[in-house]
């Protein structure tokens, strides 16, 4: 195993500091708790190089306290999310850049999280030609479905005190998002099954708004249904699968009212991909 002494002294170049600086400006973030924008910084940077670079040397430096900020999320709750000030990220860019080399080197060549130049997309694209190329037929599942479900089951809670249209304006952008970003791989059936199980979630949840079973025997009327209909429980979760459930609200109806059909989009569009 090779052993790496004294990675502090990497940090205690102006170079660093500055290739570590071109790359915070790249991304163009928020300013931090003390309000210095990389365009700030930007105008002394020469002087805030040379300020960084001595309190690095004598280890007088601190970061200072994270900034935080409430950003909404696309299912109507609230994300907090910490903003470093400029000067605090690009000691953290210089750091990366001088331990990730060293850690990356040693990870698995299926590793696909959280590393240079790879994406979920890549490690989707290495999977599909694994099993082209060796006759595989399996993948371990991953926990993809679980967060969707979790996201997807946050919305469409059955006592929401909001209507059917408003729950399928806050379900599309998830969906969508979901969708676009996965549709690479061969997930028809994955989708298929997810859209079942929210579909009867939405049943569920107009049935409960409905309150009476009257009012579920009325709709089925209103579309042509003939002959008595049973009486069941509408705060039920399984007869928000029974026939009648299908009958008065039908797939073919969620499509009519807006919800994204996430099951009729074309999956695995995945582009050729290219292995050293």
């Amino acid at each position: 195993m090779r052993v790496w002494y004294s990675l502090y002294d990497r940090l205690l170049h102006p170079d660093v500091l500055e290739i570590a600086f071109k790359k915070v400006k790249s991304s163009n973030g928020a300013p931090g708790i003390d309000g210095q924008s990389c365009k700030g910084f930007a105008l002394n940077r020469s002087e805030n190089i040379a300020e960084l670079l001595g309190e690095l040397r004598t280890k007088a430096y601190r970061p200072s306290p994270v900034k935080r900020v409430e950003i909404e999320r696309p299912d109507g709750g609230i994300r907090l999310i910490g903003i470093p000030t400029v000067r605090d990220r690009v000691v953290q860019q210089a750091l990366k850049m001088a331990i990730e080399p060293i850690f990356d080197a040693g990870f698995h060549s299926g590793s696909y999280g959280y590393r240079p130049n790879r994406s979920a997309h890549g490690a989707i694209a290495e999977a599909t030609a694994r099993m082209r190329e060796e006759g595989l037929e399996y993948v371990v599942d991953m926990d993809l479905s679980i967060r969707i479900k979790a996201k997807l089951k946050a919305i469409t809670r059955r006592n929401t005190p909001v209507n059917l249209a408003k729950v399928i304006r806050d379900l599309n952008p998830v969906l969508r998002g979901f969708v676009n970003y996965f549709r690479v791989a061969n997930c028809k059936t994955e989708l298929k099954k997810l859209m079942s199980w929210l579909r009867r979630r939405l049943r569920a949840i107009q049935m409960t708004l409905w309150k009476k079973p009257q009012k579920l025997h009325r709709r089925l009327r209103q579309l042509g249904c003939k002959g008595e209909f049973k009486r069941i429980k509408m705060a039920s979760w399984r007869n928000a699968s029974c026939q009648l459930a299908h009958m008065a609200m039908p797939n073919r109806w969620f499509n009519e009212i807006g919800l994204y059909p996430a099951d009729q989009v074309e999956t695995g569009t995945l582009s050729p991909l290219s292995r050293g």
